[in-house]
């Protein structure tokens, strides 16, 4: 077996041991919900009304929040290249860093609603998915406690 070989199989027995132990810290962790790869909580003080926006290679995102105890209502807009843009207004709940909203747009002129998730994290605001399903005429989350949360889209605080 040569030197890199070696080497190979020691970086993927590290990166597995990792796996493992991180998986482990994560099932103890009481904040975590379904399965976010992000479970860091942050102060109830960068929960605030204001601006959150991502902006990358065509594609923004801007959500204008107003919150207040418990209770969030905003503006959220979906401006991404390629696709019609949806322009509209978030009324939810946020619970450990989390908002659970619902989403009623405009896009084509019609008018929709659709359940959005956000969680806070300490990099800033990133959207989770996760399988739906329509239900009265609104889409909802089948299942709120299974929502993914990546970073590849994150909303950053507007000064």
């Amino acid at each position: 077996m040569t030197y890199y070989n070696y080497i190979r199989k020691g970086v993927w027995l590290m990166a597995a041991v990792l796996m493992l132990s991180c998986k482990k810290e994560a099932k103890n962790t009481e904040n975590l919900i379904g399965s976010r790869t992000d479970t860091t909580r942050i102060e109830a003080s960068a929960m605030e009304s204001g601006k959150y926006l991502y902006q990358k290679e065509g594609d923004t995102i801007s959500l204008q929040l107003q919150v207040k105890d418990s209770k969030v209502t905003g503006e959220l807009v979906y401006k991404l290249k390629e696709k019609d843009a949806n322009t509209g207004t978030i009324e939810g709940e946020i619970k450990d860093n989390i908002i659970i909203a619902f989403y009623t747009f405009q896009s084509e002129g019609t008018t929709s609603v659709r359940q959005v998730a956000f969680k806070f994290t300490d990099k800033g605001v990133v959207e989770g998915y996760g399988a739906v399903e329509e239900k009265e005429g609104k889409v909802l989350f089948k299942d709120i406690n299974t929502l993914n949360y990546t970073d590849e889209m994150i909303l950053l605080k507007q000064n």
